[in-house]
């Protein structure tokens, strides 16, 4: 991700960028939304473990992991172009 954000922010290129890695502050302020009703996509994320795993650390990130499960995705898709002026 820091590489693509480094090639936006030279402003020869265009790029995408998950939300969370452009939620910081700074990152805001660089950044804008480029077409994200044409542009914007969701992935889904897995986890997978042993069915018999029984270290409780992988137990309790798993119920974690189950508490976090997000129901409905949310609508904002984001690509990202670098706005830099200057």
């Amino acid at each position: 991700m820091e590489a693509v954000a480094l090639l936006m922010c030279s402003g020869k290129f265009l790029g995408s960028l998950p939300d969370h890695y452009v939620e910081s502050y700074w990152r805001l302020q660089t950044f804008k939304p480029l077409l994200p009703e044409t542009f914007g996509y969701t992935t889904d994320i897995e986890i997978i473990a042993r069915r018999d795993a029984t270290s409780p650390r992988i137990l309790a990130f798993m119920d974690i992991i189950d508490n976090l499960r997000v129901t409905k995705l949310p609508s904002r898709k984001i690509d990202l172009v670098a706005d830099f002026k200057g």
